[in-house]
């Protein structure tokens, strides 16, 4: 009887160790980011003739956002930050100190969902456009490589975060919600996630896309206004989406929690199988027709 109340006491010491160890590195490595984008000097690509418009979207999360805010404003390749306050509950301006002619707050009226930065970016003609979740704190030095990687080739989206399904085929009934998720690798993916590095071709692309899937498909179009504008701007491009491996990407603490994290809504994944099948089905059809294999 001892011993059992021993091991179970074992158990909880390890467990506790081990979550306080995860929360002492997680909140080192903040505290590393926060004084970099503070007090750190500002860096600019070799080739300064481009120059980038981040877009972040704000909800739930709006204590982020000053911070990367400065982060962002720590590039002088950044000509615009457009902060999309998408919660009319918040004010954001109440939530951001910061005083920089590049900086823009939209405050909304109405809620508006993810996909809506996407109208701000057909709305700001620029070339090069860089999206960003409210949940991942990227380093100027970061947002230096991802940028360049989409000057290298701008004929797909860039990312760091991307996730592939365990069929390339639309048509596959055994497609699951099973996928390969994958974090700061140099890989070919699917769907791109949080982070996203596009042209003006992209964005373009990416409305066309919507209008012919409109014309496809209602029921799945009706689920692209809440979810699924990460798969649409992910076959934007002439083919598949890359991430790339610029080291650790720090994320927000809430980034996966239940209520803040749109993936743990009821009947995600299913829903977005049918999104990534219909968008998948539409770009083969109008845009990849002269793609043989996708992988």
């Amino acid at each position: 009887m001892i011993e059992v109340i021993l091991k179970k006491i074992g158990r909880k010491i390890r467990y506790l160790y081990n979550k306080l160890k995860t929360f002492i590195n997680y909140t080192l490595k903040y505290w590393r980011w926060r004084y970099r984008i503070k007090y750190g000097r500002s860096i600019d690509i070799s080739d300064n003739m481009h120059k980038a418009t981040v877009i972040i979207n704000s909800y739930n999360r709006v204590k982020n956002i000053q911070h990367m805010v400065q982060a962002a404003l720590k590039c002088d390749f950044v000509e615009k930050v457009i902060i999309s306050n998408n919660n009319p509950q918040v004010q954001i301006e109440n939530w951001v100190n910061v005083s920089d002619d590049r900086l823009l707050l939209i405050q909304h009226k109405f809620r508006k969902r993810c996909r809506y930065r996407w109208i701000i970016a057909a709305k700001t003609p620029r070339r090069y456009y860089i999206a960003i979740d409210d949940d991942l704190f990227v380093s100027p030095e970061q947002l230096k490589k991802l940028f360049e990687s989409l000057i290298d080739d701008p004929s797909v989206p860039h990312g760091m975060f991307g996730s592939v399904y365990i069929s390339n085929d639309p048509n596959n009934e055994e497609m699951s919600s099973a996928y390969s998720y994958f974090n700061s690798k140099n890989v070919t993916v699917d769907v791109l996630h949080q982070i996203y590095a596009v042209t003006d071709e992209h964005v373009s692309n990416y409305f066309d896309l919507l209008a012919k899937i409109r014309g496809n498909n209602r029921e799945v179009s009706k689920f692209l206004r809440r979810i699924g504008d990460d798969i649409v701007m992910s076959h934007a491009g002439s083919e598949r989406p890359k991430t790339h491996d610029f080291g650790f990407v720090l994320e927000c603490a809430s980034h996966n929690r239940a209520g803040l994290a749109t993936f743990q809504d009821l009947e995600f994944s299913q829903k977005r199988i049918r999104i990534f099948r219909e968008v998948r089905r539409t770009v083969l059809q109008y845009r990849w027709t002269n793609k043989k294999e996708l992988s």
